[in-house]
């Protein structure tokens, strides 16, 4: 029950969360990050071409500036309009909770 707890608040940040009684690591929910960041040490196992380190750093550099943009457009000229959801929805993306929490 409990990892199925965690992961229905990993997809969905707003589920109802019980009160936390620590500050110890949710595992179940860590746990789906650290496995994918894990993966990447397979490259030791198989190698990487340099056409494939060149495709990772030019999506890498394309994806920053495509969120440095958005929020540059939007927080400082109000060029465009968007709905809340789509707003919540990329800052939910980019920031963590805590982070986003402790800016307020």
């Amino acid at each position: 029950m409990r990892v199925a707890t965690a992961l229905r608040r990993w997809i969905d940040a707003g589920a109802s969360a019980p009160a936390q009684t620590g500050t110890g690591i949710d595992w179940p929910r860590v746990l789906p990050f650290l496995l994918v960041h894990a993966g990447c040490l397979g490259v030791l196992w198989t190698g990487a071409s340099a056409v494939a380190v060149a495709t990772a750093i030019c999506l890498f550099w394309l994806r920053m500036f495509a969120i440095t943009a958005f929020y540059h457009r939007y927080f400082s000229h109000r060029a465009f309009r968007t709905s809340r959801l789509s707003t919540r929805r990329s800052r939910a993306s980019t920031f963590p909770a805590k982070i986003r929490s402790a800016a307020r």
